[in-house]
């Protein structure tokens, strides 16, 4: 299933997805997103919330392919 089809997924349907790829839930616009990090080889709540928490986003880019740059040219695509 590509990003597309989960972005217009979520507009019939509540959809629950894992993953270690932080591009997906900026891709797809995720409403809630839980950024975890690794902590005494455990995942440790680091963010949560929607990405125009600045938390949030913070977490994302951190993790994301392509860096702020790559954020900014998503948000203003898909406008969020």
């Amino acid at each position: 299933m590509a990003w597309w089809d989960l972005r217009a997924a979520k507009s019939k349907r509540q959809l629950i997805v894992a993953t270690h790829n932080a591009n997906l839930p900026v891709n797809v616009d995720a409403e809630q997103i839980y950024a975890l990090e690794a902590r005494d080889g455990r995942g440790k709540p680091r963010a949560q919330g929607g990405l125009d928490r600045k938390v949030v986003a913070e977490a994302v880019l951190d993790i994301i392919e392509g860096s702020e740059q790559a954020f900014k040219q998503r948000s203003e695509k898909y406008h969020f």
